[in-house]
């Protein structure tokens, strides 16, 4: 049997623990409040919450920026058929431009997320 000081240090430690983690486990369950003595409020589902939601008329004030950049990380793209433009994605929008460079257009500009853009030779 061994019976030395060390054994008996982390058997103590673990005690400890235990012990320690049962207190704070019942202090934060003691602590919640009870709302039996307040009126009842009316309880919102997620589900009513985002029922009136519109991601294209969010019910907020909007504010515009503008950013001017030259170059792009992670962005997906495509060459037109033609091999004259390209359309790439960038901050939640998609946009054209010439192989060659210069202003980019933009395609989409909403709310919504717009990624992975593709050129088909039907739509030119």
């Amino acid at each position: 049997m061994n019976n030395s000081p060390q054994r008996y240090r982390i058997n103590f430690l673990s005690k400890v623990l235990i012990l320690t983690s049962a207190l704070l486990t019942h202090t934060a369950f003691a602590l919640t409040t009870d709302n039996t003595d307040t009126p009842e409020v009316e309880k919102i589902t997620t589900e009513k919450r985002f029922a009136d939601w519109d991601v294209l008329n969010p019910a907020f004030p909007l504010n515009e920026i503008n950013i001017k950049s030259n170059e792009l990380t992670w962005a997906s793209l495509d060459v037109t058929p033609n091999g004259k433009q390209i359309v790439f994605d960038t901050l939640g929008d998609i946009f054209i431009t010439s192989i060659d460079g210069g202003d980019a257009v933009p395609l989409t500009q909403d709310f919504a997320w717009n990624i992975h853009p593709n050129r088909s030779e039907s739509v030119v």
